[in-house]
């Protein structure tokens, strides 16, 4: 081993026989991985002196009691600003004191099922993927400087916003690949600030009022994809959203009508649902610079719908059922430079011999006196058709 890592296997002699698989590695001097380690047969303090002083991450392997709490917390140092635990089936309860000062918990493959925090300032990030949780802990409101919430791939059934309020500096919340079927809030627009990551994918929701859901408003960027929504309905006013993926789902019909029409989104999808027609008042979106339509049931479009939108660079129509695209000379994207038709399969009504009609695409002239109408089709020029 060179002076940069070294591996340990405890072998104090009056110890050896209870804790024969404990086992510890450090790298660089300052990330330790501690395996197997079972508190009742030996202290994390007696572990801690025999590490490097200035340890900033600490990672537990195969932990080995059903609760991690201030017995184990209490010994970690000022220097260290990580703390994990991984593929550890036997852990269920973690209860954080007060007095830790890392910034970042992390908790992955667990049977954790129950997490206490006591009021704590150091802690910005939470990290809990694979575990047992059904709830949002009641106790995250202790953690007053928290930035970052990650709970994946666990069992939580409900989302709710007020949790925004406990926790001031919140600013990334992502809860994919839960149970999530409802969300709720009371909270009102007078308190928005702007944040960046609401990560819903892959849960269970059906029906998004975003009327009375108005912190959606305050990020950035909201993913509410792999879900089963079938209705989103309700105003929807926004300073900050960006980006919105509404892809995988099982929308129907969309309105936009009520929403307002100053959002500065500049990216939306809507890729495989269910939608025959294009959503009602979605020119209102001058700010769009992506659209996504692929993998729904659109036959006929009309480019007049993205008429007003001066800033559409890309729209996705594939994986539909579209045979005619229709551009007007007087109302259409100026800046639209790539439109992606490929995979629309029409079967034809009339006797061919292709499996499949040719889509069309029409550029139609104001009149016989045109720029169109005399060759001179800026849009042709820039606009790159993938079919």
């Amino acid at each position: 081993m060179g002076l940069s890592s070294f591996v340990h296997i405890l072998s104090i002699p009056f110890l050896a026989c209870c804790v024969l698989s404990l086992r510890w590695s450090c790298e660089l001097l300052s990330q330790c991985i501690i395996e197997h380690f079972n508190p009742r047969q030996i202290s994390f303090g007696t572990i801690r002196a025999q590490l490097p002083t200035q340890v900033k991450v600490l990672q537990f392997h195969f932990f080995q009691l059903r609760t991690f709490d201030h017995s184990i917390f209490d010994h970690i140092e000022d220097t260290t600003t990580y703390v994990e635990t991984i593929n550890s089936t036997a852990l269920e309860e973690i209860i954080l004191p007060s007095s830790a000062t890392f910034h970042e918990l992390n908790v992955i493959n667990t049977h954790l099922a129950w997490i206490h925090f006591q009021p704590n300032d150091a802690i910005k990030g939470v990290g809990i993927a694979s575990s047992h949780l059904k709830q949002i802990p009641p106790s995250m409101k202790n953690l007053k400087n928290l930035e970052e919430l990650r709970i994946q791939h666990s069992f939580i059934q409900h989302l709710d916003l007020e949790l925004l309020l406990w926790c001031s500096w919140l600013d990334t919340l992502d809860l994919t690949h839960n149970k999530i079927h409802t969300i709720t809030s009371s909270i009102s627009n007078a308190h928005r600030r702007s944040l960046s990551f609401l990560e819903l994918s892959n849960n269970q929701l059906q029906t998004v009022n975003l009327e009375v859901l108005a912190p959606i408003g305050w990020f950035v960027n909201v993913d509410f994809s792999h879900n089963k929504i079938n209705l989103l309905v309700g105003r929807f006013t926004s300073d900050h959203i960006t980006n919105l993926k509404l892809s995988n789902n099982r929308l129907k019909v969309l309105d936009f009508c009520q929403w307002d029409p100053k959002l500065r989104i500049t990216a939306i999808c809507f890729a495989s649902n269910e939608l025959s027609h294009l959503p009602n008042c979605l020119d209102r979106f001058a700010t769009l610079t992506y659209i996504g339509f692929q993998s729904n049931k659109l036959k006929s479009v009309s480019m007049d719908v993205f008429g007003a939108m001066d800033n559409l660079t890309t729209l996705d129509l594939s994986s539909n059922e579209i045979s005619r695209i229709a551009f007007h000379e007087d109302r259409h994207p100026k800046r639209l430079s790539r439109l992606i038709l490929s995979k629309n399969k029409v079967e034809c009504s009339h006797d061919n011999d292709m499996p499949f009609c040719p889509l069309e695409i029409d550029f139609k002239a104001r009149d016989k006196n045109s720029d169109w109408e005399r060759n001179n089709n800026s849009l042709r020029q820039q606009l790159t058709i993938v079919t």
